[in-house]
Protein backbone atom coordinates (compact mmCIF):
# COMPACT_ATOMS: atom_id res chain seq x y z
CA UNK A 1 0.00 0.00 0.00
CA UNK A 2 1.95 3.03 -1.25
CA UNK A 3 0.37 5.63 1.07
CA UNK A 4 0.57 3.29 4.03
CA UNK A 5 -3.17 3.03 4.71
CA UNK A 6 -6.33 1.72 3.16
CA UNK A 7 -8.64 4.17 1.44
CA UNK A 8 -11.82 5.31 3.14
CA UNK A 9 -15.22 6.44 2.03
CA UNK A 10 -14.10 9.97 2.85
CA UNK A 11 -11.36 9.73 0.19
CA UNK A 12 -13.88 8.74 -2.48
CA UNK A 13 -16.29 11.40 -1.24
CA UNK A 14 -13.67 14.13 -1.52
CA UNK A 15 -12.96 13.09 -5.12
CA UNK A 16 -16.69 13.41 -5.86
CA UNK A 17 -16.81 16.82 -4.14
CA UNK A 18 -13.83 17.97 -6.19
CA UNK A 19 -15.49 16.98 -9.46
CA UNK A 20 -18.77 18.64 -8.51
CA UNK A 21 -17.43 21.97 -7.24
CA UNK A 22 -16.43 25.08 -9.12
CA UNK A 23 -12.82 24.71 -7.86
CA UNK A 24 -12.27 21.90 -10.36
CA UNK A 25 -12.61 24.48 -13.08
CA UNK A 26 -15.63 22.79 -14.64
CA UNK A 27 -13.39 21.73 -17.50
CA UNK A 28 -12.86 18.08 -16.57
CA UNK A 29 -14.90 15.87 -18.86
CA UNK A 30 -14.68 12.29 -20.08
CA UNK A 31 -11.72 11.25 -17.99
CA UNK A 32 -11.03 8.74 -15.27
CA UNK A 33 -10.13 10.07 -11.86
CA UNK A 34 -8.06 7.41 -10.13
CA UNK A 35 -8.60 7.45 -6.37
CA UNK A 36 -6.48 4.52 -5.25
CA UNK A 37 -3.89 6.01 -2.90
CA UNK A 38 -1.16 5.82 -5.56
CA UNK A 39 -1.55 2.05 -5.92
CA UNK A 40 -0.96 2.46 -9.67
CA UNK A 41 2.55 3.70 -8.84
CA UNK A 42 3.45 0.43 -7.13
CA UNK A 43 6.00 -1.64 -8.96
CA UNK A 44 6.61 -5.16 -7.72
CA UNK A 45 10.19 -5.83 -6.66
CA UNK A 46 12.57 -7.03 -9.32
CA UNK A 47 14.01 -10.52 -9.18
CA UNK A 48 16.84 -10.53 -6.64
CA UNK A 49 20.28 -10.19 -8.21
CA UNK A 50 21.51 -13.37 -6.52
CA UNK A 51 18.71 -15.38 -8.12
CA UNK A 52 19.56 -14.05 -11.58
CA UNK A 53 23.27 -14.82 -11.02
CA UNK A 54 22.50 -18.39 -9.89
CA UNK A 55 20.24 -19.03 -12.87
CA UNK A 56 22.80 -17.57 -15.25
CA UNK A 57 25.55 -19.78 -13.82
CA UNK A 58 23.40 -22.91 -14.14
CA UNK A 59 22.50 -22.15 -17.77
CA UNK A 60 26.15 -21.42 -18.54
CA UNK A 61 27.23 -24.71 -16.94
CA UNK A 62 24.65 -26.69 -18.93
CA UNK A 63 25.83 -24.99 -22.11
CA UNK A 64 29.46 -25.85 -21.38
CA UNK A 65 28.55 -29.45 -20.53
CA UNK A 66 26.93 -29.81 -23.97
CA UNK A 67 30.13 -28.74 -25.74
CA UNK A 68 32.15 -31.59 -27.25
CA UNK A 69 35.25 -32.52 -25.30
CA UNK A 70 38.60 -31.28 -26.51
CA UNK A 71 39.40 -27.93 -28.08
CA UNK A 72 36.39 -25.62 -28.03
CA UNK A 73 37.54 -24.04 -31.30
CA UNK A 74 38.11 -27.27 -33.19
CA UNK A 75 36.39 -27.60 -36.54
CA UNK A 76 36.47 -23.92 -37.40
CA UNK A 77 33.73 -22.92 -34.98
CA UNK A 78 35.66 -19.84 -33.93
CA UNK A 79 34.18 -16.73 -35.53
CA UNK A 80 37.60 -15.06 -35.69
CA UNK A 81 38.94 -17.81 -37.91
CA UNK A 82 36.22 -17.00 -40.46
CA UNK A 83 37.03 -13.29 -40.54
Amino acid sequence: IPLGRMGTGFDIGMAAVFLSCDASGGFITGDTLVVDGAEWLYKPPMVPREMVADLSRSVEKKSRDMRPSGNANAGGNNMRSKL
